[in-house]
């Protein structure tokens, strides 16, 4: 709530003052949003970065960085201090989430090159997870219970969502009536268990968002009119979101619930849009293309997309806000823009919220107390007896 709206309730701006509405008036009312982020470069060693997951207090950021010889490597991000995480052996790795333990999921090539498996690194040092049987595997996701999700091929060189519970080697999501099925990924999984991701049919003409059940049942989220769609994030309310196509053929960010279905979330004037992650509020962040065709980084609140580059505290001039990647339970949003050189960039969005508007009308209550003690000190020839 903004002051000058306070005070215009509160019958400041005239001369008749009320203290009638001031105890309905001093409860909190929340807020989804931030008005301002500030905004933080995250250093690197080499030319571009990248930043994909946050835990969900906000302290802690997980992505990709170069290193001096421009191959990519995993960090983690923690008190501005910037960790190489290292590999499998190999020459490069990624990040892709952490949780609350500081336990970091990702994916690093392994000795010799030409095999990437799925890791986590809890201690400093990186653990394979495995496969299913195949050379490739990603982790994409992992909740505070420690459980993993990600996708990995089998023997046959075929892709499937799996899911790896602490101290445990990786099983596949089960799918029920698997028949017409080519492959599965899961991307996020939830407090409560819950994962979603892709499902593709047999053909590859198609794929579509999927929450993994854990009956083993997909439910298929539908598109938005088109023939495809796939699902980035669900918090423990069973919010989801992701993009799906929409019947011209480009993608638009969706956000899916039980009990409302698939919603369009729009873009920022543009053709495409996606959505990348919900925090436990439902605020929503991703990538859209505004009216000249820009990708430029949202949120999403309270039913309106906002460009993250309108409300960006310290952005430079030649620094665009392209992609938010994740965001926090505490509201911090990590992605990666375009800096003035052209490369990509790592950065960091902390809310600066509005003033608190319980303790601003606790102290503009102190003083309508005050000013109706003063106002009663007056005499009965109306003259005051203060001085």
């Amino acid at each position: 709530m903004k002051t000058s709206t306070v005070l215009r309730r509160m019958g400041l701006t005239s001369s008749a003052l009320s203290v009638f509405f001031l105890p309905a008036l001093l409860v909190k009312t929340p807020t989804a949003l931030a008005t301002t982020y500030s905004f933080t470069a995250l250093p690197g060693v080499g030319a571009q970065s990248a930043a994909i997951g946050v835990n969900s207090t906000g302290t802690v950021v997980v992505g990709w960085e170069d290193d001096a010889a421009g191959t990519q490597q995993a960090f983690s991000y923690f008190n501005g201090v910037m960790t190489d995480l290292g590999t499998l052996g190999g020459t490069a790795s990624y990040a892709t989430a952490v949780n609350d333990s500081g336990t970091v999921m990702g994916g690093a090539d392994m000795v010799g090159g030409g095999h990437e498996h799925a890791f986590s690194d809890s201690s400093g040092t990186m653990t394979d997870l495995g496969t299913l049987g195949g050379s490739y595997s990603a982790a994409w996701g992992i909740n505070d219970s420690g459980h993993v999700v990600g996708w990995a091929d089998n023997a046959a060189d075929v892709k499937y969502a799996f899911e790896a519970s602490p101290g445990l080697s990786m099983s596949k999501i089960p799918i029920y009536g698997e028949l017409g099925i080519q492959s599965s990924a899961a991307y996020a999984i939830n407090g409560t268990g819950t994962a979603v991701g892709k499902i593709e049919e047999s053909g590859g003409s198609s794929y579509y968002a999927a929450i993994f059940q854990s009956d083993g049942y997909a439910a298929d989220l539908g598109t938005l009119g088109g023939n495809a769609s796939m699902a980035w994030s669900i918090n423990d309310s069973g919010t989801v979101v992701g993009q799906a196509e929409v019947s011209s053929g480009t993608y638009h960010a969706f956000s899916y619930t039980a009990a409302s279905g698939m919603r369009n979330l729009g873009t920022l004037g543009g053709s495409a849009s996606y959505a990348y992650a919900v925090n436990a509020s439902g605020v929503i962040v991703g990538l859209a293309e505004n009216s000249a065709g820009n990708k430029h980084a949202f949120v999403y609140a309270d039913g309106m997309m906002t460009d993250l580059n309108t409300v960006a505290v310290g952005l430079p001039n030649d620094f665009t806000l392209e992609y938010a990647n994740d965001i926090s339970s505490a509201g911090v949003i990590v992605g990666t823009g375009i800096n003035g050189s052209g490369g990509y960039e790592a950065y960091i969005l902390t809310p600066v919220p509005e003033p608190n508007t319980t303790a601003l009308l606790a102290a503009i209550g102190v003083g309508l107390v005050l000013l109706k003690r003063r106002n009663n000190s007056v005499t009965l020839d109306g003259k005051s007896s203060s001085p």
